[in-house]
Formats: structure tokens, sequence, C-alpha cells
């Protein structure tokens, strides 16, 4: 068959022979077939009584695939970034909280004194002891969370133990304490426990929230035994800080 081209729209047409009129695939228009000539520029286009086909033209999907997956994109974008920020709004501000089936009795060794503690404590020795020190520490550090409790003490023998140094060993331990928060002492003062010389600082941490620091000396007739009380955090609510420090009990005299 005769190759030639639409007279109207150029494109290229295979068609029969005879005269026989063809219709153009592309613009629909009307064209003689059988010069064995290209047609175009030479040739006559012909009429007809059906008007001509408007080219069809082929949607394009493409846009509508890219903006249906960044649809997507942005919408699993918004979910993670949604888990995040409540991961952290869970880890920087909101408190933990802790149901009244939580609170355990923790006591020295001896009985002598207990306290509650909302959780498994870990059982380790008191640094800085020597000759005729010793003492032990059971803390809970509330997993994932910026919030723990201690409790510990430390006997010393009387003979070693002058008047002064439950002050020595309290402000010692200030010191300490203020040096690992890194934060601001905001309160310091005496405090009453069923009667034995005791003292409380706060502290604001350069991380938030509140820690509270208590010392109480207990002075038996052959040793004095200083109890140290610690609590808080940026998760922990005043609340449970009371409640962990009006929780300590003295059952007797080491």
């Amino acid at each position: 068959m005769p190759i030639t081209e639409c007279p109207h729209c150029g494109e290229p047409l295979t068609t029969g022979t005879g005269g026989r009129r063809a219709r153009c695939w592309a613009c629909g228009e009307v064209v003689r077939s059988g010069t064995g000539v290209r047609a175009g520029r030479d040739t006559e286009s012909w009429d007809d009584d059906r008007p001509p086909r408007s080219r069809r033209k082929r949607r394009g999907t493409s846009g509508r695939t890219i903006l249906a997956v960044f649809g997507v994109v942005v919408l699993l974008g918004l979910c993670v970034l949604g888990g995040v920020g409540y991961g952290i709004y869970r880890v920087v501000f909101d408190p933990v909280r802790f149901g009244p089936g939580d609170w355990r009795d923790r006591a020295t060794p001896d009985g002598g004194c207990t306290v509650q503690i909302p959780g498994p404590v870990q059982d380790l020795p008191l640094s800085g002891g020597g000759p005729g020190i010793e003492g032990r520490k059971y803390q809970y550090i509330v997993p994932g969370r910026d919030a723990a409790f201690m409790f510990g003490y430390m006997d010393v023998a009387a003979h070693i133990a002058p008047a002064d140094y439950f002050d020595r060993c309290y402000r010692a331990e200030l010191d300490e304490v203020g040096k690992a928060l890194r934060g601001q002492l905001v309160r310091d003062e005496p405090v009453d426990v069923n009667g034995h010389e005791a003292r409380e600082a706060e502290f604001k941490p350069s991380t938030g929230g509140r820690v509270v620091y208590r010392m109480v000396l207990l002075r038996g007739p052959t040793k004095a035994r200083f109890v140290m009380l610690f609590c808080g955090g940026r998760n922990m609510s005043a609340a449970d800080r009371r409640k962990f420090l009006d929780s300590f009990q003295i059952k007797f005299l080491p």
C-alpha cells in the first residue's frame, strides 16, 4: 500500500488505491487515497459530509499519581511527627503516674527505718565509707523517664561522730547533689522528723522539675545513723515527692 502524508497535519498514512477516501487517524480530516505520491502541498483535500473527528487527547495519569504518592508521604510524615511529638511531651512534661499498689515498703537491713518506693530498687553499697562507717543505698530510677527515688543510710561509730558531724556531712552531700544536678538551690531549711535532727533542701535542676534531698540524724547508744532521702525529676509530681518523704518511719534507734 502507498504511504502518504496527511495534507492537513502531516502525519504518515498507509492507504489503499483506487481513489478511495480515507480519514486521517490523527486529525480526522478526509484525504484521497491511491495517488501514489506524498500528499500535502500538491494534493487537494476532499470534503466529507461527516464532521471531522477531533483528535482525542490522552489524559495524563502521572500527575495524579505523583500527587497521590505525595499525599501518602505527607500523611505518614504527620503520623510520625505526631508520635514523636507525643513521646517528647511524655518524656519532658508528663509526670509519672503511680497507683496505690505500686508503693512498697523498703527497710534498712535491721528494720530500724522504712520508706515507701513505687518500684523495684537497686541495692548498692554506699561509697565513701571507711573504718567504723558502713551503709547501703536503695534507688529506683523510673525507666525512660526523668524521675528517681533514693533511700540510703550510713552508720558511724559514736566515738567518730562529734556534735558537728551531721552539719558537715549534710553540707558535703548538698554540694555533691548540686553539682550532679547542675541546678539552683531554691530551699534549704531544718525540718522536724519525730523530734530528730534533720534538714531538707530543694533544687531546681537544669533539666527542669524539682528534686528534694533530706538528711536525718538518728543517734543511738553506740552509733549514729545518717538517713538520706532523695526524690524528684522532671517527670515526678509534687504529690509523689511528698508521699515518698512522708512515708519515712523510724521503728527504733540503731
